[in-house]
């Protein structure tokens, strides 16, 4: 191997694994995060919930019916749930998406972490 083959096969390796390892880019806007979840469905274990443009959540999870509002203030997710009978609190949460996962971090990026798989809505 001649001494550039080996420079820019080591450039290529580099990029690749800074790439590789690169931080989750965070959403900082709504604009930016309805681009993210139009037409998809999130889904985590036995979670699937659809989050809507016009500031509504709906879905399932562990077979109980979930539903809440949400708006985006201040550079976060502000969401208000009921999971079946359950009231989860409102609470608004750092969004950070890595390819086709968003993770929601709750109390403004300092508290839980669960990540969602986004997946295309098919009809």
């Amino acid at each position: 191997m001649t001494y550039s083959t080996i420079r820019l096969l080591t450039l290529i390796l580099s990029v690749t694994a800074s790439n590789a390892f690169a931080e989750p880019k965070v959403i900082t806007t709504s604009d930016e995060f309805i681009g993210l979840v139009t037409d998809k469905t999130l889904t985590r274990s036995f979670i699937t919930l659809k989050v809507i443009s016009d500031g509504e959540i709906r879905g399932k999870g562990a077979f109980r019916k979930i539903a809440g509002t949400w708006l985006w203030e201040d550079g976060y997710f502000c969401r208000s749930l009921r999971w079946g009978r359950t009231d989860l609190d409102y609470n608004c949460q750092r969004v950070t998406s890595d390819g086709n996962k968003l993770t929601f971090t709750s109390d403004r990026g300092q508290g839980d972490s669960a990540s969602f798989t986004l997946r295309s809505i098919t009809n």
